[in-house]
């Protein structure tokens, strides 16, 4: 068992159940994983759950909840009583709160014993455990203990940056602390390593805007200065002591100012022989005043004399330069010191200053010296000689530059993309005459086949009657070539599983791809529990793995855990694998980069087909089953669903009802006419199929069609999958699949196709009359399969008002109850 904590709670390595998946278990869970091996009073647990609003009774249902949690864990063992609460018992090695830390603590050793580079490998392997924000599903006051996870993630982003500023990697680390910085812009240790990165990129300036930005932070947020480390750490940036260095710094030359920086050292002789005073340096923003004190500052602790602020007893020649000196006063005992202070102003306004050097704009050749790559005069006249703006127009300059270089590049990479596209159309081309020259069986003159499917998809023995796609099977063919994995996407009713199925997979078994005839072929659905469902499927051999109907790996399996192992599994190889995605789930594959960042790069969008393709799917089927069709028929069938939502679906049911009318072996057009066209299709479809039904199986048919009809995200209805055991009536579910409103395959049952919820008003009336009452069953089915898996628990039957509503649905329901739902509730009913 494996339990995960940093990041939305994961329990791996047991089967799924209701409680793992419902919210409030899960927080009791969550909070007793946090505390892993140690009691949790039951106060505890409920404001995990409810925070501060835990309703009367609150600890009786968090004992319920336990007892749920018990089942699910399938080990009564692992959470026991206490007589200080519930404690949860956690082996070594389950608990990635625990692999995180001792990758932590093993990093920050290794980054003690003086080795950066393992260091920071192991802290990065560390962080590696994270998946977004601990424990969403915790409440409260008690969500101050999710805190300190949080912190010590931090403390391990620092460590690791710390490691990498040994080994140089200066960008990476300012990359990542920048942004680090802006989530917490008063962590002062956060602040000093993004200072020591800029300071060993020779971007010192910016280094010590990095102090003022933290300081303003502190006072504005708190009334505090900054703590006396990072404050010696400005003052070291200002010096540029040689303690900062893991190397000499890759500072750039002072340039243009040397006859300033001069005057600035004769005043500082002065000073170190016991003649103190102020200089205030003046000048605009960006003239380059914190630059000129830096050089100074270097210089005097290179020379070993003192670099500090005004805070500190001056008994040896000492520096101190105010960055914004503002309306600081001179000290009146500063002329006996040996202090020199150097303030730089905006204005020039200080008092009692013996000198004000002003600072203006750089000249022609300094600007020059400072970006050779520039030119000059561009650079001087866009800047005004402003050393700030020398440097920004000087980026501004190399940033268009690579713009340009990067213009050049993508015309290069558009002119290749062009060129392959070209190839992958001509490929796709060569496909579509390699499949008309190929042709299919002749028909059969005995034949009496239906060649359309109506609501159901093209499976792969349908092969020989699928016409219209043979288009989009090349361009899937060709999109396969040198690609592991490849996505279908498209919305409801657009023959996504239909073109896998019945074109994709024979295209390849017949080998139009060199070795794809030997493939291993092998078509999965995710349902409830994918990686099963792979499991079953893979083999050693190279395989072609289809996966239908993925969109299930998110609406209908619940175990976050099993999805990320199934969507793991699928990219692990060395298999292809095929994705048929319906196009609004599209956007849940995010949630996995690696999935994201393959399909981004390899789907294709199934799109409506053409009029001509429409052709070819009416009567090229036609044709192999040895039909014909009436002239104008086809035109007819075309102009009626072109333009629909979900078209497939209705053609293929019109043509199956043509067919089930036709004349011999003739489609007429006077038949398609007299039904009405292709509108209604679907319903009369239905209507006409529930009315061959014989009366018993009518009577069951409401039940079994309700079961497969399940609430979706927006509110709607949508197709559930539910497994063939379920169902008492057998006979009934036959007669319905007969009928082709139902498919059975691999021990499942689902409707045909979603269509029958749109278009079908018996079953839509169905829908909205008894929308509380399937929720309601929906709710017993879940508690009975829980209460049956659990051992019979007496406690988690229904009482009270739950089990009233239930046993008043069930009055009036009884034929839509399997045997276990009834006796769930015929034990709850009974005294205890």
């Amino acid at each position: 068992m494996d339990f995960r904590i940093l990041g939305p709670l994961v329990v791996s390595g047991i089967p799924d159940a209701p409680p793992l998946r419902q919210a409030k278990p899960r927080a009791v869970l969550a909070m007793l994983v946090l505390n892993a091996n140690e009691p949790v009073s039951v106060e505890r647990l409920a404001t995990a759950v409810w925070g501060d609003d835990a309703p009367p009774g609150a600890a009786r249902t968090v004992h319920v909840y336990i007892s749920r949690l018990r089942k699910a864990l399938g080990d009564p063992d692992r959470i026991v009583r206490t007589p200080a609460g519930y404690r949860l018992t956690v082996a070594p090695g389950e608990l990635d709160l625990e692999r995180f830390e001792s990758a932590m603590a093993e990093g920050r050793r290794m980054l003690a014993d003086g080795q950066p580079r393992e260091a920071s490998a192991r802290l990065t392997q560390a962080l590696a455990a994270w998946r977004g924000p601990p424990l969403p599903e915790i409440q409260g006051a008690v969500r101050t203990e999710v805190a300190r996870l949080e912190e010590q993630r931090l403390a391990t982003f620092e460590a690791r940056a710390e490691a990498e500023l040994e080994l140089g990697d200066h960008a990476d680390v300012i990359t990542a602390l920048t942004g680090l910085r802006a989530e917490h812009p008063t962590r002062e240790r956060v602040a000093a390593l993004l200072m020591l990165a800029l300071y060993r990129s020779g971007r010192q300036v910016e280094a010590l805007e990095v102090y003022q930005d933290v300081r303003r932070s502190l006072v504005e947020d708190a009334g505090l200065e900054p703590g006396p480390a990072l404050q010696q750490l400005q003052r070291d940036v200002l010096a540029q002591a040689e303690s900062l260095e893991s190397e000499p710094p890759p500072q750039p030359a002072l340039v243009g100012r040397e006859a300033e920086l001069e005057r600035l050292r004769t005043h500082w002789k002065a000073a170190r022989s016991g003649h103190g005073r102020v200089i205030a340096l003046a000048g605009p923003a960006g003239i380059g005043k914190t630059r000129l004190a830096a050089e100074l500052a270097h210089e005097v602790r290179v020379a070993g004399d003192v670099v500090a602020d005004l805070y500190r007893p001056v008994t040896r020649p000492t520096l101190v330069v105010l960055d914004d000196a503002g309306s600081w006063r001179v000290p009146e005992d500063i002329g006996r010191l040996p202090l020199l202070v150097i303030a730089c102003t905006r204005d020039g306004m200080i008092a009692g200053a013996a000198e004000t050097v002003e600072l203006g704009p750089l000249g022609a050749e300094a600007v020059q010296a400072i970006a050779t790559d520039v030119p000059a005069d561009w650079l001087l006249t866009t800047s005004g000689g402003n050393p700030r703006r020398v440097h920004e127009q000087a980026r501004l300059w190399v940033q268009r530059e690579a713009g340009r270089r990067t213009a050049a590049a993508a015309e290069r990479t558009a002119a290749g993309r062009a060129g392959l596209r070209a190839a992958e159309a001509e490929l796709t081309g060569s496909l579509v005459e390699l499949d008309a020259a190929s042709g299919r069986a002749p028909p059969d003159e005995a034949e009496t086949l239906c060649p359309y499917k109506g609501l159901a998809a093209f499976d792969v023995e349908d092969a020989p009657y699928f016409f219209g796609r043979e288009r989009l099977v090349a361009e899937l063919v060709t999109r396969l070539v040198g690609t592991s994995l490849l996505g279908v996407v498209g919305p409801s009713g657009s023959g996504k599983s239909s073109v896998v199925r019945a074109g994709l997979l024979p295209a390849l078994a017949r080998g139009v791809l060199p070795g794809s005839a030997s493939w291993v072929q092998a078509i999965i659905r995710p349902g409830e529990h994918p990686l099963r469902a792979f499991d079953r499927a893979a083999t050693s051999r190279r395989m072609l793995l289809a996966v239908d109907q993925f969109e299930e790996t998110f609406t209908v399996c619940s175990d976050e855990g099993e999805r990320e192992a199934f969507v793991a599994a699928l990219l692990r190889g060395p298999h292809i694998v095929v994705l048929a995605i319906r196009a609004d789930c599209y956007g849940s594959c995010g949630t996995y980069p690696q999935l994201a960042s393959q399909l981004a790069a390899h789907h294709v969008l199934v799109s409506p087909m053409r009029r001509d393709e429409y052709h070819r799917a009416v009567e090229a089927p036609a044709a192999r089953a040895g039909l014909t069709v009436d002239p104008g028929l086809t035109d007819a069938l075309v102009a009626d669903v072109e333009r629909e939502p979900g078209a497939l679906p209705l053609l293929s049911t019109a043509l199956l009802e043509l067919w089930q009318r036709r004349d011999g072996r003739r489609l007429r057009l006077a038949t398609y006419e007299d039904t009405g066209g292709v509108r209604g299709a679907v319903a009369r479809h239905a209507e006409e199929s529930f009315a061959r039904l014989d009366p018993p199986h009518q009577a069951q048919a409401r039940s079994v069609l309700l079961r497969l009809a399940a609430e979706g995200a927006d509110g709607g209805s949508e197709r559930r999958r539910v497994p063939l055991e379920e169902f008492e009536d057998a006979g009934t579910v036959n007669a319905l699949a007969v009928e082709r409103l139902l498919t059975v395959s691999e021990g499942h049952v689902e409707l045909a196709h979603e269509a029958l919820l749109r278009e079908w008003p018996r079953l839509r009336s169905w829908l909205e009359d008894d929308a509380e009452g399937r929720r309601l069953h929906r709710r017993i089915a879940e508690a009975a399969r829980e209460w049956s898996a659990g051992g019979r628990e007496p406690s988690d039957l229904y009482r009270g008002a739950r089990l009233a509503a239930a046993l008043e649905w069930r009055a009036t329901h009884e034929d839509r109850l399997r045997l276990v739902e009834r006796e769930f509730l015929d034990d709850s009913r009974a005294p205890r």
